[in-house]
């Protein structure tokens, strides 16, 4: 990337936030052009395919906009999936989309739940099978998605979402994570590996050196992750908009600057990470 964190920090940014907050031309038009602009520059400079990426990002939310001003509501994608109670709930609330998507054209088409017990455990294997191929032809994915079936197989045989408590909770967030491992891995091997490093199996037990270290330097963003998994941004603005409509967008507003700053300074002090996608 030919910008370095100094020559972002303390020439480019300045100059594009003198420009932004000019005093003299205040039009909404010009500002977001130059935004635009600005945006385009940087990273065609940096690393071109993001120009690419920024475009379908662009793209996608004035589909969005439009679609509102038509009267049409676009679903949000994600819903605090990581406050479920049950496996089950998780993916009623972790990519929307996608699940529709294979329970519309896929589950549904082949007779869903209305069918002998033998063809729904059939097609619900058939939904995840494919789940998992979604994301790329390798058996960590593979794997993935059959845990998934397994767990959900289980979940509605046995009736498990109407138990609720902190012991639903804590499993549903042990089966998410565990499923998280495998997916991430390399190789199928690599990902069971680290599982049984994660309950000691491995040679260096429960924890080593590394893991100490990344626990340490990751500390406040583990915290603020676990806060945020929660409904508290929405609880918090429905209570500061029922005292103050004003209060309510300065907070608004500080909240997304101070995500934005943090990022910027996360990504231009990381090292290369292509976009997560060009893995599947």
């Amino acid at each position: 990337m030919v910008f370095s964190s100094a020559v972002f920090l303390f020439l480019f940014l300045p100059a594009v936030l003198l420009v932004y907050y000019n005093p003299w031309v205040k039009t909404r038009a010009f500002r977001n052009i130059f935004l635009l602009l600005a945006s385009l520059g940087f990273y065609a400079w940096g690393e071109p395919v993001f120009v690419f990426l920024m475009m379908i990002s662009i793209a996608v939310t004035w589909l969005l906009g439009l679609g509102r001003m038509f009267g049409f509501h676009f679903s949000e994608n994600f819903n605090y999936p990581y406050i479920s109670a049950s496996v089950t709930e998780f993916w009623r609330r972790w990519h929307i989309s996608l699940s529709t998507w294979f329970r519309d054209y896929v589950y549904i088409p082949l007779g869903g739940n209305r069918v002998s017990k033998g063809r729904w455990i059939r097609n619900l294997f058939v939904v995840w099978l494919l789940t998992g191929l979604w994301h790329g032809a390798n058996w960590t994915f593979l794997c993935w998605g059959l845990l998934y079936f397994a767990v959900l197989l289980f979940e509605k045989l046995a009736g498990f979402p109407k138990r609720r408590g902190i012991f639903a909770h804590v499993y549903t967030m042990l089966v998410v994570g565990l499923a998280w491992v495998i997916f991430r891995g390399e190789t199928l091997p690599q990902g069971l590996q680290f599982v049984g490093n994660m309950f000691g199996a491995g040679s260096s037990g429960w924890a080593d050196g590394v893991f100490a270290g990344l626990a340490r330097n990751s500390l406040v963003v583990m915290a603020l992750a676990v806060v945020l998994s929660a409904p508290v941004y929405g609880w918090a603005r429905e209570r500061l908009a029922r005292w103050s409509d004003t209060a309510e967008r300065v907070c608004r507003s500080a909240v997304c600057l101070a995500v934005f700053v943090l990022s910027v300074l996360q990504v231009v002090a990381s090292s290369y990470s292509p976009f997560i996608y060009f893995n599947f």
